[in-house]
């Protein structure tokens, strides 16, 4: 295995921020979400996405998956302006989000389970 290959599936964290645990529903939704598309243990609320590793393509990847499975809708722009979980949770309250953390979370957990189902359904066909 090339070198590049193994740094990329062994990113530790190697930060001068130190850590700082998401605060709130939205922060954790958003710093779970980055750390499944970065591929990492954990992810702080402090952590610039891009010192992470983030490139053009996961913001891409982050926003998808945040708008598909949690309801939440973030610009790639508002990611690029907004580099931390804690500074892209507070441009979401700051924008009048249209609803909570809570409701987002189980509007995604309604789309899951109709995913599922579906799955289920094309299994049993």
């Amino acid at each position: 295995m090339a070198d590049w290959a193994r740094r990329s599936l062994t990113r530790s964290r190697n930060l001068a921020t130190p850590y700082s645990a998401p605060n709130g529903p939205l922060e954790e939704c958003i710093a779970e979400v980055w750390r499944a598309v970065l591929q990492l243990d954990r992810v702080g609320r402090d952590d610039l996405f891009f010192d992470l590793g983030g490139t053009s393509f996961s913001v891409v990847q982050a926003v998808s998956i945040l708008e598909a499975e949690h309801g939440l809708s973030f610009s790639i722009v508002d990611c690029f302006e907004n580099p931390t979980v804690a500074a892209l949770a507070a441009s979401k309250d700051a924008g009048g989000a249209e609803a909570s953390a809570e409701d987002a979370k189980a509007r995604g957990e309604a789309r899951r389970g109709k995913r599922r189902r579906r799955r289920r359904d094309r299994e049993e066909t």
